[in-house]
């Protein structure tokens, strides 16, 4: 394998020209500088992206490992072919395509040689240029257009839960007729007991509930979440099931299920009396104003409402032991046809490029932990994970710790990170390798490679800009540019990484290149 025609045959388009998995590992081995990634500020709007594509391209464990894990060059001009039909890609297909493009571009930027075969010069710009145009091919999945199956399921138990809802709406269930009713004639004893079958009213909320629960879990700034987890299924199923269990606690308590040999609910039939009182007695005014046709619409009522409950339990215990079909419930908005013009001009798919991945960006306002975030779900990987104010590690090769406390500033950084170099947990060893500041309007990371970190030497970049700084500098001056005056930045967020997972690395690679 020759780098030289390896380098020689990259294109501006991933499209053109996609390396096999060897020819990747090849090109990693000697483009793997140790130094970051300068990248123009274009029109001063992405450094939130230059901070976070830099913290990504140091997790070099990942990207190498993770090249095994690419499908196979067959199978991804698959997806090129279609793309070119201007056909969609489903969720799987546009996910393992996401991934080969981000792999293979983290990998060709490093390369000076690279990009001057294709610009015939090497600058931050024309690196900003290369990576925005990279990431233009990003493989938005048919779901963006249409809702995949599980967001599909989503949004039939909200509709669900919203027809439930009415549903309980009831005119004789009105909590002032109620009291009108029960109080003028009963103790409060009496009335306490009774006035539980104000559920029958306040049902709807539990409805209200279980979809105000389904925003929380289902849903982020953006919408219906692409993937929604077991867990949160499971979650919605727990809520249902407990509501299940309140509706027939207190209908239990007025009302007698009438069932099928089978014990299927028939329907629900208002008792003649409870355990102590007559409820022909204790209602008299309010079977005043109700008839037999009014008691048998209730009980029709609440026998659907039961049955609708149940059901959509059922099939919640099918979407988690994923038996779940398509024609198991109603889709509630047809799908359209898709293709990629349309995915295109998806106003939320535009504002994902721009937003996270800083193509065309015209404003600022993301992120750089936006992005970090973004870039590990596009490389699909468990080697990687996050933690929040305790230092926790147990066996992954990095680790991200969110500083949360916006108030560490000045003199307090260098004082909180002069035991945080090197941390030592379950027998392995871990290192500081990269950082984010965040200024006012503004973001800076800063990176090391292997024995700098324990010293605290690290490269400071800063858009196009790198130096090397000393962060164990006892006041915190640590020259982040003139957007990041001194008490005016804080730590964001801190990759470690397992000095284990390197060493294991070095040695794959020697054997490699034999």
């Amino acid at each position: 394998m020759d780098i030289n025609i390896i380098k020689s045959k990259s294109k501006i388009s991933f499209k053109d020209n996609i390396l096999s998995k060897n020819e990747l590992k090849y090109l990693f081995i000697y483009t793997n500088n140790h130094n970051g990634i300068p990248i123009h500020n274009k029109s001063n709007n992405i450094c939130y992206f230059i901070t976070g594509f830099n913290m990504i391209a140091r997790l070099q464990y990942i990207i190498y490992k993770e090249i095994d894990n690419l499908v196979e060059l067959d199978e991804i001009k698959k997806y090129v072919d279609k793309i070119n039909k201007n056909i969609c890609l489903n969720d799987d297909e546009s996910k393992k395509f996401n991934k080969y493009l981000l792999i293979q571009t983290i990998i060709e930027v490093r390369s000076e040689d690279i990009l001057k075969n294709i610009y015939k010069r090497y600058d931050s710009i024309i690196i900003q240029y290369f990576i925005e145009l990279r990431f233009s091919e990003y493989s938005f999945s048919e779901s963006s257009l249409n809702k995949n199956f599980d967001q599909k399921f989503i949004k039939y138990i909200e509709f669900k839960c919203e027809e439930i809802k009415k549903k309980c709406i009831n005119k004789y269930f009105d909590n002032e007729k109620l009291l009108s009713c029960i109080t003028q004639t009963h103790t409060n004893e009496v009335y306490i007991d009774i006035n539980k079958l104000k559920y029958f009213s306040d049902i709807q909320n539990i409805f209200g509930d279980i979809k105000g629960d389904i925003l929380k879990l289902a849903y982020d700034i953006d919408g219906i979440k692409s993937y929604i987890t077991i867990e949160i299924f499971t979650s919605i199923k727990d809520k249902i099931n407990n509501n299940l269990n309140v509706l027939l606690k207190n209908i239990g308590k007025y009302f007698c299920k009438i069932t099928d040999k089978e014990g299927d609910l028939i329907s629900f039939r208002l008792k003649p009396e409870t355990e102590k009182y007559n409820i022909s007695e204790i209602y008299a005014k309010f079977y005043q104003n109700i008839n037999k046709s009014d008691i048998e619409s209730l009980e029709k009522k609440f026998t659907e409402i039961y049955k609708d409950l149940r059901d959509l339990l059922r099939l919640t215990y099918y979407k988690i032991e994923n038996i779940l079909k398509i024609t198991d419930f109603v889709q509630i908005t047809p799908d359209e046809v898709c293709n990629i013009d349309k995915l295109k001009n998806v106003d939320k798919n535009n504002n994902f490029l721009r937003e996270n991945l800083a193509v065309n960006a015209s404003r600022s306002g993301s992120e750089s932990g936006v992005v970090i975030s973004t870039l590990i779900q596009i490389l699909d990987t468990n080697l990687i994970e996050e933690t929040q104010n305790i230092f926790n590690f147990k066996n992954k090769p990095y680790y991200i710790f969110n500083q949360t406390n916006r108030n560490m500033k000045g003199i307090d950084i260098p004082i909180f990170l002069n035991k945080k170099y090197i941390i030592k947990k379950n027998n392995k060893i871990y290192r500081l390798c990269a950082i984010s500041f965040v200024c006012t309007g503004h973001s800076v990371s800063a990176v090391c490679y292997e024995d700098e970190c324990k010293s605290g030497r690290f490269m400071r970049i800063n858009e196009s800009s790198i130096e090397n700084i000393d962060l164990t500098q006892k006041d915190g001056k640590y020259n982040l540019g003139k957007l990041c005056s001194y008490q005016n930045y804080y730590i964001d967020k801190m990759i470690y990484e397992s000095v284990e997972h390197i060493d294991e690395l070095k040695k794959e690679i020697d054997l490699f290149n034999i």
